[in-house]
């Protein structure tokens, strides 16, 4: 019970990108911003500075997929073993989440490699995936199960 316990409130934690696109790139990007201050503050003080931290170091949509798909994506699997619904909702969120920002990060190598993308391109894939973001958000919100844990000391 104590590892399920662990396994929801991390969810939570991180739960950022089941949301719908709208609200989690908002999210995503005030996140870095406090990383970037934390990060500045720390050179400042001539601590080491974690490169996820480091304005110049950090591409949020390689970055992106790296969490969804290294952290985010197995937690909620997992999850999704005790709590079928998370299975065929959130992890659909999730999926809408890693198509956007694969087509930022191939927007962005076509920048880089010379590639002519205009910006009509760009805005078409961002309003593309925030449309599909849209229709997921009145399944995604729906779709999470209500869930109450107890906690030992008989909190909730």
């Amino acid at each position: 019970m104590m590892a399920l316990q662990k396994i929801l409130i991390k969810c939570c934690d991180i739960s950022n990108e089941v949301r719908p696109l709208t609200c989690s790139e908002q999210w995503v990007d005030l996140l870095f911003e406090e990383f970037f201050v934390q990060a500045d503050r720390e050179r400042r003080e001539g601590l080491p500075v974690a490169s996820f931290m480091n304005r110049s170091q950090v591409h949020k949509a390689d970055d992106q997929l790296k969490f969804i798909r290294g952290i985010i994506l197995p937690l909620f699997r997992c999850l999704g073993k005790v709590f079928p619904d998370v299975n065929t909702k959130i992890l659909k969120s999730l999926q809408e989440s890693i198509r956007y920002y694969e087509n930022m990060t191939t927007a962005s190598k076509h920048e880089n490699d010379g590639t002519d993308v205009s910006p009509t391109d760009k805005k078409e894939t961002q309003k593309e995936a925030h449309k599909e973001s849209k229709a997921a958000a009145k399944t995604t919100v729906s779709a999470v199960p209500k869930i109450v844990v107890s906690l030992p000391n008989g909190t909730m």
